[in-house]
């Protein structure tokens, strides 16, 4: 009689488990890859999307530009995801950028292609490699500028 109990126990607790895992939690999507709004990606980011009125430092687009369609995700200070953005043009980007909180957080859905140059397409797949990709165009217009 005991060992039954114990099955039924033992069963019991198993499927609390597994309706406590199951349960949805997409809301609370963790991304290793979101971004503040004075993250350095950031920052070259607006430099690449904006015009000369809006910054003092903007990048030339004839050195490197996005190829747009781009798709960003917004959190909030959670890193919930609250918003889907599809942005088409550098006034777009420049935009949704701009106007992040300090408790606003966004991800890029990579891969994220660029132009060199006005010429090579280049496919980024990540944070690091848009950072290292646009530091190392930059620097080739500048050294030829």
């Amino acid at each position: 009689m005991f060992k039954f109990v114990k099955i039924v126990l033992l069963t019991a607790l198993l499927f609390c488990g597994m309706i406590v895992s199951c349960q949805d939690d997409s809301a609370t999507e963790y991304n290793s890859e979101a971004l503040g709004p004075n993250s350095d990606v950031t920052l070259l980011l607006k430099s690449m999307s904006a015009t000369d009125a809006e910054s003092a430092n903007t990048i030339d687009n004839n050195c490197i530009a996005i190829q747009y369609p781009v798709t960003i995700f917004g959190y909030n200070s959670s890193l919930q995801m609250e918003n889907t953005y599809v942005i088409k043009t550098n006034a777009e980007l420049y935009a949704v950028l701009q106007n992040l909180s300090a408790n606003q957080y966004y991800s890029i859905n990579y891969p994220l292609h660029l132009i060199v140059a006005g010429q090579v397409t280049i496919s980024v797949s990540n944070n690091a490699d848009l950072r290292d990709a646009v530091t190392t165009a930059v620097a080739k217009c500048a050294y030829k500028g």
